[in-house]
């Protein structure tokens, strides 16, 4: 936000300050000549060739983009850990190592057992029953407790604790016995990742069944929680204040809308080639995306799609406004704003794909995803959907809560 403030002041202030004092001077020296004439009568005559058939171009980039949605039911989350690494990565590699050792005693979840006084036979019961309960969970692997880990029944225990209480002193790290409430640690080890969602739901149940729950599946599980909560608010007060901002630039009811729908397809299509990039295993080894891409990518593409929505709407609407020939409009709009579009394309494009090399897996399923979207939105949507619903919807784009046609001098 602070990037865009800034960068909006600058464009208002010191573009234009220091554009009047280079003057002329601002196109010598000139490596690369072009002719913007030609260029843009090429665009032009797509522009045209798209809008005489608008109902086949619609079709064809419905066909290319619908079947891409069918994966997204597919998508796959989780939170990155070492497996996000290369595997020449020392960190990973030490990790490894480390399960492989040691992974049988790894902890997946804790429950905090609190109680008065633990050294009571019933208490000491209870907890027998828990680590049962706990253990008859088809993801549970393994269940540890103080009791399990001394081998001693609770009336073992019990005796244990009144004839030579020093000795529970090496059960320190799994209970405590010195304060107004004793607490006894119940580790949990999974058969399956805390990331998984059946972990997720573990820790859920057990936390509505009163009991404190920690460890890395409860950790996940409230950045789940967390972020899933808070997407529909994130995506609605964006659609909602895209809609408002630009019906209030173009005064127009549908163009708003034809936007908003263009953006959540394309943005659709990306996240099923996201899918099958990485999930399938056909381009990349198969990886799960992780959490943060498809909201990263939503709030970055939806901003830039709505760039480039606004600087060619903004040139159709001030052709419109002269001719009062929506067509027309459409033609000289595509026609002087392609070549800008598709070279900020090109440009995002080039530098968020150089993220696809990286080994963070992130990363790299971050600067593919927006390499795509952008893509998407520079081909299949500026070139085709666009002039062929701005042709299809006619005078209609520009209606107005009861106005349809604004001034019309026909210049052409």
């Amino acid at each position: 936000m602070i990037a865009v403030a800034g960068a909006v002041l600058s464009a208002l202030t010191l573009l234009p300050s220091a554009l009047y004092i280079v003057g002329d001077a601002i196109n010598k020296g000139r490596l690369i000549k072009t002719n913007e004439t030609r260029s843009e009568v090429r665009w032009q005559k797509l522009a045209r060739f798209v809008m005489r058939r608008p109902v086949t171009m619609t079709l064809v980039a419905l066909l290319l983009l619908l079947p891409s949605l069918w994966f997204v039911r597919d998508l796959e989350l989780n939170i990155p850990d070492a497996d996000a690494l290369p595997t020449s990565y020392e960190s990973r590699a030490a990790l490894e190592r480390w399960d492989d050792v040691f992974g049988e005693t790894s902890t997946d979840a804790v429950l905090l057992f609190e109680t008065n006084d633990l050294t009571d036979s019933m208490i000491l019961d209870e907890l027998t029953a828990l680590t049962d309960e706990l253990s008859e969970d088809p993801i549970v692997d393994n269940v540890t407790t103080f009791l399990t880990a001394s081998g001693l029944e609770p009336a073992e225990f019990q005796q244990l604790a009144k004839a030579a209480p020093k000795q529970l002193e090496a059960f320190n790290r799994l209970v405590t016995l010195d304060g107004n409430t004793d607490i006894a640690l119940v580790n949990i080890s999974f058969n399956v990742p805390p990331s998984d969602k059946d972990a997720q739901a573990f820790v859920r149940d057990w936390r509505e069944s009163g009991f404190d729950v920690g460890g890395p599946a409860a950790f996940n599980e409230e950045i789940y929680e967390e972020i899933y909560d808070s997407i529909p608010y994130a995506v609605v007060t964006v659609i909602l204040a895209t809609m408002v901002i630009l019906m209030w630039a173009f005064r127009s009811v549908l163009i708003p809308i034809k936007a908003i729908i263009m953006n959540v397809l394309g943005l659709g299509a990306t996240f099923g080639l996201l899918v099958i990039i990485f999930e399938s295993g056909y381009v990349y080894d198969a990886e799960t995306i992780s959490i943060l891409t498809p909201v990263f990518i939503f709030s970055l593409v939806f901003g830039l799609s709505m760039d480039y929505e606004v600087f060619l709407v903004s040139r159709i609407e001030e052709y419109y406004r002269e001719t009062g020939d929506n067509d027309y409009a459409t033609e000289m709009g595509l026609a002087k704003t392609s070549k800008i579009i598709t070279s900020a394309a090109v440009i995002m494009i080039v530098v968020t794909g150089a993220f696809a090399f990286t080994g963070v897996s992130p990363i790299k399923q971050l600067g593919v995803g927006i390499a795509l979207a952008i893509f998407i939105d520079a081909t299949i949507i500026r070139i085709l959907l666009v002039p062929s619903l701005m042709k299809l919807l006619g005078d209609w784009n520009w209606w107005w809560f009861g106005k349809k046609n604004l001034p019309k001098r026909n210049l052409h």
